[in-house]
Formats: C-alpha cells, sequence, structure tokens
C-alpha cells in the first residue's frame, strides 16, 4: 500500500504543479491583449449571437482560427454563465490534459521505466516555454493534446491495433483542424509518413502501414468538413475563401505576419528548453536515449515539426508547444540513465536561477520599463523567495537523478509563480484593459457615441460586455463624418494618441513606460478640434507603445457631467 500511494504521489505531483502555475496565471495576471482579449470577444459574440457555425468578432466574420477553443469556452459559460476566469481555465485544462497524454505515451514508449511516465510530466510542465503559454488563452495547448491523441493512435497502428489506431489519429487530426487549422500535419505527418525509423513493424509491410493511415487522415478530414463546409457556405464568399484557402495553402505559400529569418527556431530552441537543457549529466545519456525506437519516434516530432515550420516565414515561439511532450519525453528517458547528481553539479542551474530573479530588479532601474516615479513594474520583495528557489536545489550532498528532477520542477513552478505574482505590482498594469472596458460599458449603458480609432482586434468587446459592435474609423474623413453625425457627449478611442500643445494640460492617468510627451499623428489632427478632454489612458496592446489611449469628449457649452475614466 505505501508503495502505491508513492507511486500514485508521483504522478499526481504534474499535475498539481500544473494547477498551481495556472492558478497564479490566471488571478495574478489580466487578459492579455491582443490575442487573449481577442479570442474571448470571439467566444462572447458567439454566446450573444448562438451562431457557433460562423465565428464572429466585431460583427464581422472571423476566418482566422477555427472554433474548438470557442466552442469550448461557451461550453463552460454553459455552466458558469460568462466570466474571465471560468473562460481562462480552458486552457489550462487542455494542459492538464496533455500531461495525462504525456503519461499514456511514455508508458507506450517506454513500458520497461515505469519511473519515465510522471518523469516526463515533472519535466514538461517546469519547461519555460510550457510555463509562460500553456497556461494562456490561445490553441497551442488544445491543438498539443490533439497532436498527442493522433501519436498515441500511431503507436497504436505500429503494434498492430488497427481500428483503435485509426479511431485516435484521425479523431487527434480532425479534432486538430478543429483547433488550429491544418497546422496539425506539421506535428503529425512527420511520424506517420517516417515509420521505418522508428517501427520494425511497419517496415515489414508498408501497406498495412500506410493504408490505415490514408484511412486515418480522411477520417480526420471528415471530422474537420463537417464543420468547415457548412461555415463556408454560411458565411458568404469572403469569409470562405478565407476559411478554406487562406489559413491552409495560403499560409504556406506567403505568411501574414510574424515574420524571421529560417534559423530563428534552432536559435530560440535552446532557451525554451530551460531548465532542462542545463541538466547535469544528461548530455552524456541522451545519445544513448535518441537511439531507441522510442527516442527516435520523439526526434521525429521534433526535429520534423522544427524543419517544416522553419520552412514559413511565419514564427513565434507558441508555435513549438505541441513539439514540448516530445521533448519532455527524450529528456525523461535520458535522465532515467542518468547517475546520481552531486551538489557542485547543481551550481550551474542554481546560480542561473538567482541571476534569473535578478533581471525583474534590473528592469525596475530602467526608465523605459517603470510605470512612474513611485511605481515599479516588478515588486522586489518577491526576489528573495526567487533566489531561495535556486538555493534549495543545494540542500543536498547527492542525490538520486530522479529526486533532483522533482526538486528543479517544483523550484521551477514556483519560480513562475513569484515572477507573476511579482509583476502584478506593476508590469500587468500597463496590460489591463479593465478600466477602459468598464468605461466603455458605462458610456454604452448610458447611450454615448463611442468610436474605435485605428486598427482594432477585439480588445473590448468581451471586457466591456458590448451587445453590439463598437464603430471603427480608420481615416481622418471617417474621424471628421463621425465627429459631424454625432453631438453631446461624446468618447474615442484611439490607438497612439498622444500629447499635442492643445491637450498638454491633461495628464495620464496611467502613464506607459514614463513618456507622455510624443506627438499626435499629422492625418488626426481633427482631434485637435475637440473642445474637452476628460482624462487620457495610455498603456500596451501587446506588440505598441501608447497604444491604447480613452478619450472623454464634451462640447464646451455642455455642462454634463464628465465621464470618470
Amino acid at each position: 500500500m505505501p508503495a502505491r500511494r508513492s507511486h500514485t504521489l508521483r504522478f499526481a505531483l504534474p499535475l498539481l504543479l500544473m494547477g498551481i502555475l495556472s492558478a497564479g496565471s490566471v488571478f495574478c495576471r489580466p487578459l492579455l491583449p491582443v490575442d487573449e482579449t481577442r479570442y474571448l470577444s470571439v467566444a462572447w459574440e458567439m454566446h450573444q449571437s448562438g451562431d457557433y457555425l460562423v465565428s464572429h468578432i466585431n460583427g464581422q466574420t472571423y476566418a482566422h482560427k477555427p472554433p474548438l477553443l470557442f466552442w469550448l469556452i461557451n461550453a463552460v459559460w454553459c455552466l458558469t454563465g460568462p466570466s474571465d476566469i471560468a473562460a481562462r481555465l480552458v486552457g489550462p485544462f487542455s494542459a492538464a490534459v496533455s500531461l495525462l497524454l504525456t503519461f499514456q505515451l511514455a508508458r507506450r514508449l517506454y513500458p520497461e521505466s515505469p519511473n519515465l511516465p510522471p518523469t516526463a510530466g515533472l519535466i514538461q510542465c517546469s519547461m519555460i516555454l510550457w510555463m509562460i503559454f500553456s497556461p494562456s488563452t490561445m490553441f497551442d495547448a488544445l491543438l498539443t493534446v490533439c497532436v498527442q491523441t493522433s501519436l498515441l493512435g500511431a503507436i497504436d497502428l505500429s503494434q498492430g491495433i488497427y481500428r483503435r489506431g485509426v479511431l485516435l489519429t484521425g479523431l487527434g487530426i480532425g479534432l486538430g483542424i478543429l483547433s488550429k487549422g491544418p497546422v496539425v500535419f506539421v506535428h503529425v505527418l512527420p511520424v506517420l509518413m517516417l515509420p521505418r525509423i522508428w517501427s520494425p513493424t511497419a517496415v515489414r509491410n508498408r501497406i498495412r502501414w500506410f493504408f490505415p493511415v490514408g484511412t486515418a487522415v480522411l477520417f480526420g478530414l471528415l471530422v474537420a468538413s463537417l464543420w468547415a463546409i457548412p461555415s463556408a457556405i454560411a458565411g458568404g464568399d469572403e469569409y470562405g475563401k478565407e476559411l478554406l484557402w487562406g489559413q491552409t495553402a495560403g499560409r504556406i505559400v506567403r505568411s501574414f505576419a510574424h515574420r524571421k529569418p529560417w534559423w530563428w527556431y534552432l536559435a530560440v530552441s535552446v532557451p525554451c528548453t530551460l531548465p532542462w537543457i542545463i541538466f547535469p549529466g544528461m548530455w552524456s545519456t541522451l545519445r544513448k536515449a535518441g537511439h531507441s525506437p522510442a527516442g527516435r519516434f520523439c526526434l521525429i516530432w521534433i526535429a520534423g515539426a522544427l524543419i517544416i515550420m522553419s520552412c514559413v516565414s511565419g514564427k513565434q515561439l507558441h508555435y513549438l508547444i505541441p513539439a514540448v511532450p516530445g521533448v519532455a519525453l527524450l529528456f525523461a528517458a535520458a535522465i532515467a540513465e542518468a547517475p546520481p547528481i552531486s551538489r557542485q553539479q547543481l551550481i550551474p542551474v542554481a546560480l542561473g536561477t538567482v541571476l534569473c530573479a535578478l533581471v525583474p530588479l534590473a528592469l525596475n532601474q530602467l526608465p523605459a520599463f517603470r510605470i512612474s516615479a513611485e511605481v515599479s513594474p516588478f515588486n522586489g520583495w518577491c526576489f528573495f523567495p526567487m533566489a531561495g528557489c535556486g538555493l534549495i536545489l543545494l540542500q543536498q550532498q547527492r542525490s538520486p537523478a530522479m529526486a533532483v528532477v522533482r526538486r528543479i520542477a517544483v523550484c521551477s513552478v514556483l519560480f513562475a509563480i513569484l515572477l507573476i505574482a511579482g509583476l502584478n505590482s506593476g508590469f500587468w498594469l500597463q496590460y489591463d484593459l479593465t478600466r477602459t472596458a468598464t468605461a466603455l460599458s458605462e458610456l454604452n449603458d448610458a447611450n454615448t457615441p463611442v468610436a474605435w480609432v485605428g486598427q482594432y482586434q477585439g480588445e473590448l468587446n468581451f471586457l466591456s460586455r458590448l451587445k453590439n459592435p463598437l464603430t471603427i474609423i480608420n481615416s481622418p474623413d471617417e474621424l471628421n463624418a463621425w465627429l459631424n453625425e454625432t453631438t453631446g457627449e461624446r468618447c474615442l478611442i484611439l490607438r497612439n494618441l498622444l500629447h499635442t500643445p492643445s491637450i498638454t494640460d491633461v495628464a495620464p492617468e496611467q502613464i506607459f513606460a514614463g513618456r507622455s510627451d510624443v506627438r499626435l499623428p499629422e492625418d488626426l489632427n481633427a482631434i485637435c478640434e475637440i473642445t474637452h478632454i476628460a482624462s487620457v489612458h495610455p498603456t500596451r496592446d501587446g506588440s505598441q507603445l501608447f497604444a491604447i489611449s480613452v478619450v472623454g469628449v464634451q462640447p464646451a457649452s455642455s455642462t454634463e457631467k464628465q465621464p470618470a475614466f
């Protein structure tokens, strides 16, 4: 009984750490523009309209992402009502399911190593790339679940379990398309198309391999088409073209955004795997781990995705998330063969942790990162427990490798939570649109005309619980027309509104980066004709400085109370 309890606790620890990390992310930081705010706005409009076939954002069709994440958020809202906390739990829940699938993959690939599944789970949940993105309201953790499901099916096919293998592989592909589009093939096809490298069974009879693989792919396409075809028809020609072409071949032929050089993923892959890439003694056994059939399976999974994604110009860190379980499995196999670890061997990991704890303190001293003279982006008191996470690693003279894995995993997750909480004292305020959203909601309730000047990506539809689309102004002519059409109290929400001589008497209530004295773009000089500005809120939108500013506008002749932003 004690042995069984210890075994259960080893499997529970990765899930517990994932839960703690998710709680810290959800409760200690705001929804981050532009991605998280945009995706919740799409889910909100789906909830408002009841249209689960065609996604919308600010009243316009939205073909950039498939609907599975939005469906799951709305399923949660059916139980809780529209809530940002409830919606933000979908991503962490997907991450927890991914850990369970990592356990299962480890059992299937390494049946002779009972300690390897919990070790792989610990490595996955504490890898820096996973800790940054898996608790977020994005598509990558959900896509990872689909990729792992397909790869479990591939293992079934290699062992002659054809019916379940076709079902799992096809279901993973179909749901993967519904979660983030055809990018699921980037992570699955290398393993499916190169079985001779990792599966001795598939080499003996190629027909018995590729026929069920082809059947599984067709089944996956059928699952996805049950939504894609009706959605393309219902959404209209432009939506259908963007959905069926722009998100498939169009993204391969030319990337729309996030362009980076071909070697970018190779450059960032090493820091993304910290702290495990510097685990003492792992490199001496990693080569041996990569030579086994299971190791080659993981290498094809990782390298295949890296090579394919490097050929596409659009690159983002979170695109690598579905490969993290493969890295965790490979590292766990290598660490399983590692000898006991001495205190001296852990000094680089401990020292690196302490140095990382110093980085936020250094940012406090840089004017570009300070909120104001009184408010710093990082709570300096968090440095001491963060540095302590590194020093704890040195508490024992010599430890088994598995014990060191548990210690590093716990300290890494605690370090991440402390960092998130420490940034809550100032840094996250630069991204928090809650005050802006509250002001917009109050103005809408008062039937005050509101318009957004510049590019809009749904930053406020959910946060303000808007029931109607926000007016968008994209040119000076549209701005002048709106000013002429509306009367009385009005509100403009502008990207990059910065001080001009006509409004220098207005002090921003929320300063970003300590600067507020840059000129207004000349093509928006019409704003200078506004007779009164109630307040300004410079903040970030996730990509630009001074990206969002709220301006309450009221004619000089009016004596009504100004809106309080």
